[in-house]
C-alpha cells in the first residue's frame, strides 16, 4: 500500500505524491478522494513504452527465425520403409536424398545409430542400412526376407524400385544364405493408417493381406516378428499377401564359386573344348589324390594347344616334302625330254646310209 497526497484522480485510479517526492499510480481504496488530501492506495505497475517495444521486437525476431527454419527444410517427396526384423523409415526429398530417418522399433533405432544417412542418396542409404543389418546378424537362415516399401507423395516417384532392389542385392553379396528382396508401393493414406497402429507401412500391408491367405495375423505378430519368421510360421510367402509386390532371390554365396552360381569367364575359358573334340572325363581318383578340375582343365587346354602346334608343324613338313618330290619329278621329266630321240633320229639309226649322197653310175654296172 502507498500513502500520499492525491494530486490526480479518475474513477478508482489516482496519482499520489509520496513523502519522498515520488509520483505513484495507485488504485484508491478509501472513500476520501478529494484532491490535496492524504489517501491510501495500491501501487500499480505498468511497463514502460521502451520495455514494451523491446519485448515485441524480441518476439518478432524469434518468430522470423522459426519461420525461416521451417521454410528452409526441404519438402518430403517420398517415404521409404525398410523391414527385415528391424524396421526403419526414411524421408526422401525431391532430388532423392534422405532428409530424415526414424526407427520404427527398438532394433530399427539401434540400427540407425550405426550409420549416418543425412543428405545421403536413398539407394546408398539402403545399401548402408542392409550392410549394418548383416553386421548385426539380423539377416540369417530364419529371417532372410527384406522388404522395401515406397510411399510417393508427388504425382511422380523420385525413387526407382529396381534400383532399390539392386542396392539391397549388392549389400547381401557374400552371405551364406539366400535372401529374398521384395519391393512394394503404398499410398499416403495407408502410411497414415500404419502410423496410427505404430508399425511400418510395409508391415501394415502384410497385416491387411494376411486374411486373404486364411491365416490372419495380429498386430503384435506383424510388429515383433521378422518377415522370414512369419513366412515359415504361416506357410505362405510375403509376396503373396502384398498387392503390388516385385521380388527376386539373391542366391547364397558358395566358396570358390562366383555370385549367383555363375561361372567366371576364366573358368568358362578353361572348360571350353575345341570343335571336333570330345571333352575328356575326369578320372576317378582315391580321396586325397583328386586333382583340381580347373588345373586339369588348364593342363588339357595347354596340351591341346601343343598338339595343334605339333599337327600344324607336321602338316607344314608334309607340304614341304610334297613340294620337294614335285620338284624332283619335274627335274626328271625335264631330263627325260632332253634325252628323248626324235623320229628322224630313229630313221637315221635304222638306215645308216641314208645320209650319204648316191654315187653317179657311169655304166660301170653293166657288164
Amino acid at each position: 500500500m502507498v500513502k500520499g497526497l492525491l494530486i490526480r484522480s479518475k474513477g478508482p485510479l489516482g496519482v499520489v505524491m509520496t513523502q519522498d517526492g515520488r509520483f505513484v499510480r495507485v488504485l484508491l481504496t478509501g472513500g476520501n478522494r478529494a484532491l490535496g488530501q492524504e489517501v491510501m492506495g495500491r501501487e500499480l505497475h505498468f511497463p514502460s513504452m521502451t520495455r514494451g517495444l523491446a519485448v515485441a521486437s524480441l518476439l518478432l525476431v524469434i518468430m522470423i527465425g522459426v519461420w525461416a527454419k521451417i521454410m528452409s527444410v526441404p519438402a518430403a517427396a517420398a517415404y521409404v520403409a525398410l523391414d527385415i526384423n528391424p524396421s526403419v523409415e526414411l524421408t526422401v526429398d525431391q532430388v532423392g536424398q534422405v532428409i530424415q530417418c526414424r526407427g520404427l522399433d527398438d532394433d530399427g533405432q539401434k540400427l540407425l545409430k550405426q550409420v549416418v544417412l543425412d543428405k545421403v542418396e536413398i539407394y546408398r542409404a539402403l545399401d548402408l542400412l542392409v550392410q549394418g543389418a548383416v553386421q548385426q546378424h539380423y539377416l540369417n537362415e530364419i529371417n532372410n526376407v527384406v522388404l522395401a516399401t515406397v510411399t510417393p507423395i508427388k504425382e511422380y516417384s523420385v525413387v526407382d524400385e529396381e534400383k532399390l532392389k539392386d542396392s539391397v542385392s549388392q549389400a547381401v553379396t557374400g552371405l551364406p544364405v539366400s535372401v529374398k528382396i521384395i519391393t512394394e508401393v503404398a499410398t499416403p493414406q495407408e502410411r497414415q493408417q500404419a502410423t496410427d497402429k505404430g508399425i511400418s507401412v510395409g508391415r501394415y500391408l502384410i497385416y491387411q493381406g494376411s486374411t486373404r491367405q486364411g491365416a490372419p495375423l495380429t498386430i503384435e505378430d506383424v510388429k515383433n516378428k521378422g518377415l522370414g519368421q512369419l513366412e515359415k510360421e504361416k506357410g505362405w510367402q510375403i509376396e503373396q499377401v502384398l498387392p503390388h509386390a516385385r521380388y527376386n532371390i539373391r542366391a547364397k554365396h558358395q566358396p570358390g564359386k562366383g555370385d549367383n552360381n555363375e561361372t567366371s569367364d576364366k573358368q568358362k575359358l578353361l572348360n571350353k573344348v575345341p570343335p571336333g573334340q570330345v571333352k575328356k572325363e575326369q578320372p576317378h581318383l582315391p580321396p586325397g589324390k583328386q586333382t583340381n578340375p580347373a588345373m586339369e582343365s588348364g593342363k588339357q587346354v595347354i596340351e591341346e594347344k601343343q598338339q595343334m602346334i605339333k599337327d600344324k608343324d607336321e602338316k607344314a613338313d608334309e607340304i614341304t616334302s610334297e613340294r620337294r618330290v614335285d620338284r624332283h619329278q619335274s627335274q626328271l621329266n625335264q631330263n627325260k625330254n632332253e634325252n628323248k630321240d626324235t623320229p628322224d633320229d630313229h630313221l637315221k639309226k635304222d638306215s645308216p646310209g641314208l645320209d650319204k649322197k648316191p654315187t653317179p653310175n657311169h655304166g660301170h654296172d653293166k657288164k
